[in-house]
């Protein structure tokens, strides 16, 4: 359903604090968590010890982000003790001036709410999880596509290559739909990716965010270099085309 600006701010203010009615995915959730190298972290919580704590219900209580991703980063929080807590100085700090100052407060709001949507959860697989890899077979899919090209250019002289041509497309229906799948991951994810990086680079206009996570101006210029050089091959293939 469309909300208007109004709306939004209206439904930002007002859920400020209070305790979520979501929905909770934990599959989506503990992506990010299961995924994340913690060699680094002083201790992690077992999922036994989740069980009997009864985690989950815990982080129900909990929970008050307003985007997915900073959900999934939440759940990694509270089941990570860190080696390092000089970082929690900064975060106290960060809390303090976030409960202070209400018109921040509700600017940060404004920029995460724009994260909110599911598909958000699969921006870490972009990072975490391994690129697939071409299959074996894969030369058979050039084989096809000039089949279906002499198919046609041939069925006008021996109707009989009408068949070879309904069999080729229903190969190519087969292949195209066992990989939907692996396609919608990737075209689904990415444009999340693009609209993190705006947000970002949005919620780094404040000082005090962009003094505390001093590291993220640069992962945000690897991002964009990417994201440049996909336009580029993507103008390129279409001019081929034309």
């Amino acid at each position: 359903m469309f909300e208007t600006k109004k709306k939004i701010r209206q439904r930002l203010i007002e859920s400020f604090g209070n305790v979520k009615n979501d929905s909770f995915y934990f599959e989506s959730i503990e992506k990010y968590f299961r995924n994340k190298d913690h060699s680094d972290a002083f201790q992690v919580l077992s999922d036994k010890t989740c069980n009997d704590l009864d985690f989950d219900e815990l982080f129900k209580f909990i929970d008050r982000t307003t985007s997915k991703i900073g959900q999934q980063f939440l759940y990694n929080t509270l089941r990570t003790i860190p080696s390092n807590s000089n970082k929690f100085a900064e975060q106290e700090k960060l809390i303090q001036k976030i409960t202070d100052d209400s018109n921040l407060r509700l600017y940060i709001q404004l920029q995460l709410d724009k994260l909110k949507i599911e598909s958000s959860y699969f921006i870490t697989t972009l990072f975490q999880d391994e690129y697939i890899k071409k299959p074996k077979w894969f030369f058979i899919i050039p084989l096809l596509s000039f089949s279906s090209l002499m198919s046609i250019l041939l069925i006008t002289f021996t109707p009989q290559f009408f068949f070879v041509l309904l069999g080729v497309m229903i190969i190519n229906l087969g292949i195209h739909y066992w990989n939907k799948q692996n396609l919608h991951e990737y075209l689904g994810t990415i444009p999340q990716l693009l609209l993190l990086t705006r947000v970002t680079k949005k919620l780094l206009k404040c000082k005090i965010l962009k003094e505390i996570n001093k590291d993220v101006p640069g992962s945000i210029s690897s991002i964009e270099k990417i994201r440049s050089h996909m336009s580029f091959l993507s103008s390129k293939y279409k001019f081929k085309l034309m």
